[in-house]
């Protein structure tokens, strides 16, 4: 088991790109780039392979790479449905790239704040579900139309993910979504 240990400074006004600085709100975090080592601009020793890896490979090998990943989620039902101009829900495959694409620290800023409403709101739904005596006996069930409670209770309760035995006033607190994720999708127009 391995801890990291962070040192906090002040944000400072000048803007010199430093690979292993991380934000945690408006605090500058001291941490170790994925790419970068501590000290200096020398990679890992992992980031050479990786480095490598995408330098030595043709634009066609890394667009078959891509096909390959986007096959790969669909087959898994890792698709998404939109509405389209005549008002029909048209699932779609969302394309999968092998690149590594910077964003704009102002981006990413946004896309880190709205992806924690987005968590911290699920995270509520499923405590308050879970911290409920049963699916069916708790407040956020209870305030949906009547269609919308039907369709929800059905699929919960027929979902593999969800799990009765859960259900204990304890897990109202529970830190649902500790640790989350975010993977990035370019869908244009």
């Amino acid at each position: 088991m391995s801890v990291r240990v962070f040192r906090f400074q002040k944000q400072k006004s000048h803007s010199a790109y430093d690979p292993n600085l991380g934000f945690l709100g408006g605090s500058r975090v001291r941490v170790s780039n994925y790419l970068f080592g501590a000290k200096g601009r020398k990679g890992h020793p992992h980031s050479k392979a990786l480095a490598e890896s995408i330098l030595t490979r043709s634009i066609e090998e890394h667009y078959q790479t891509s096909l390959r990943l986007t096959k790969f989620l669909k087959r898994r039902d890792l698709t998404f449905q939109k509405v389209d101009s005549n008002g029909i829900y048209r699932t779609f495959s969302v394309p999968v790239t092998s690149s590594v694409v910077p964003l704009p620290k102002s981006v990413f800023n946004s896309l880190e704040r709205a992806a924690q409403v987005l968590v911290f709101s699920l995270r509520k739904v499923l405590q308050d579900i879970y911290g409920s005596k049963s699916i069916r006996d708790n407040a956020f069930v209870s305030f949906l139309p009547p269609e919308a409670k039907t369709v929800f209770l059905q699929a919960t309760e027929n979902s593999p993910h969800y799990f009765p035995m859960l259900h204990h006033s304890n897990m109202r607190e529970y830190p649902f979504f500790d640790a989350v994720g975010l993977d990035l999708v370019l869908v244009q127009e």
